[in-house]
């Protein structure tokens, strides 16, 4: 019976203590016990882009289980144009070449297992949209309340 006491009062001190540190470093037991890492979702989409306009994805928006933040990402192979704002957990830019990509994608959380590297991402950067003009067309005088036909060709 001493045994069993003075086992439960050790436990009780390692419980505690483990406790007072996660909660030193912002963690809580409950977050560290739920969230084993962060994952990135299946299959990793990153939103359409099209060459010339801005773009910006907010990089969370990706994640399959979000882990514990604040997160630390970095990205290789993004088309040219694009880069990794880390602190703003954002991929931004503006494309300049259309085609199809594989950047690969990494997540470090703040949970010991918390990292998912180079991460293969799919990313379309269409082509700017055609020009068009429209021409001046001459509708000569017209009342109102006149038909009006005009050719559009």
């Amino acid at each position: 019976m001493g045994r069993t006491l003075k086992l439960h009062s050790l436990f009780t001190k390692l419980i505690t203590t483990t406790t007072i540190i996660l909660a030193t470093v912002g963690v809580s037991p409950a977050a560290l016990a739920k969230n084993r890492g962060v994952k990135f979702k299946e299959p990793l989409n990153l939103p359409n882009a099209v060459v010339g306009a801005p773009y910006s994805v907010d990089l969370r928006t990706l994640l399959a289980d979000p882990g514990v933040a604040p997160y630390k990402w970095a990205a290789i192979d993004l088309p040219a144009g694009l880069s990794v704002d880390a602190p703003n957990n954002l991929i931004k830019g503006t494309p300049t070449l259309a085609g199809t990509f594989r950047p690969k994608l990494t997540v470090k959380d703040a949970t010991p297992e918390g990292s998912d590297i180079n991460h293969p991402a799919n990313l379309l950067i269409l082509p700017p949209p055609p020009e068009f003009t429209i021409a001046d067309i001459d509708l000569g005088v017209t009342k109102e309340g006149d038909p009006l036909s005009v050719d559009l060709t």
